[in-house]
């Protein structure tokens, strides 16, 4: 898909609304919604100029709400029979087609980044063992190995060295930890860190 697609997708909408009655003001909202989705993408697919993650995850985001906003409006044109309803159902399509290849793109390159970080992360870090009925996943023996090098950490601490890694993960990373008896979970609500816990001493 690309900035002409795009276009045309917008072209559609004003061609669609154009059989509203005259002054009809959902004609002019789903116009608006259309032109601000139309400039999302272009900014997100098919701008020359770079843009940072952080605005692109904004933007798409704002894209896809957008698009929410603008499928309710066709639902109430739809129900006021002004046109064929199939002609709905075509742009309804074609937005939630854009959509899907947007979260896939972003899946396919949040799963690269991830898997790079991970390899350049597993080859500093020494193995952890466990018990057999205490088996940790990769992600948490590196978070555990963390821990162990710096004694105690806070989850915000956390996120940042693992910042392909949300912060809910994390943290249920550490509470099975805490669960195995690997870290101690200390202090409350925003004071709460996580100390390592020499399961040979104790």
């Amino acid at each position: 898909m690309d900035k002409d697609y795009f276009i045309k997708l917008t072209l559609g909408v004003y061609r669609v609304t154009e059989l509203f009655p005259q002054e009809e003001p959902l004609k002019f909202k789903i116009r608006e919604r259309a032109n601000d989705i139309l400039a999302g993408l272009i900014l997100c697919a098919g701008n020359p100029v770079k843009i940072t993650a952080g605005d692109k995850k904004r933007i798409t985001e704002d894209v896809f709400q957008n698009m929410e906003i603008i499928k309710g409006y066709f639902k109430v044109g739809e129900g006021q029979k002004w046109i064929d309803s199939r002609n709905f159902s075509l742009l309804k399509k074609e937005y939630n087609k854009i959509r899907r290849e947007i979260g896939d793109k972003e899946e396919e390159i949040k799963q690269n980044s991830q898997n790079l970080a991970e390899s350049n992360t597993v080859k500093t870090i020494m193995p952890v063992k466990v018990d057999n009925n205490e088996e940790l996943s990769d992600r948490q023996k590196r978070v555990f190995q963390l821990l162990k090098q710096r004694h105690k950490i806070k989850v915000g601490e956390l996120v940042k060295a693992f910042s392909n890694i949300s912060k809910r993960t994390l943290q249920r990373d550490l509470e099975i930890l805490a669960s195995k008896g690997f870290v101690v979970r200390n202090g409350s609500h925003n004071g709460i860190f996580y100390e390592f816990k020499d399961k040979q001493k104790s």
